[in-house]
């Protein structure tokens, strides 16, 4: 299985295929970001394949 570069043409099939997985419930939302980052996907566009904002920095008060 080949590692996903963000200067590709496109994503590769099975991470799109592991979002959809995710948004269908059969995969953990945890897991795939997992998933995802180790085959180079960043964190921002997993959020986004999934239909998510990325998450917020916690700042202090």
């Amino acid at each position: 299985m080949a590692i996903y570069k963000s200067n590709g043409d496109r994503v590769p099939d099975h991470i799109l295929k592991m979002a959809e997985d995710a948004k269908s419930g059969n995969v953990d939302r945890r897991e795939f970001l997992a998933l995802a980052s180790v085959f180079g996907a960043s964190t921002a566009m997993a959020y986004g394949m999934l239909g998510l904002a990325a998450p917020t920095p916690a700042r202090a008060e």
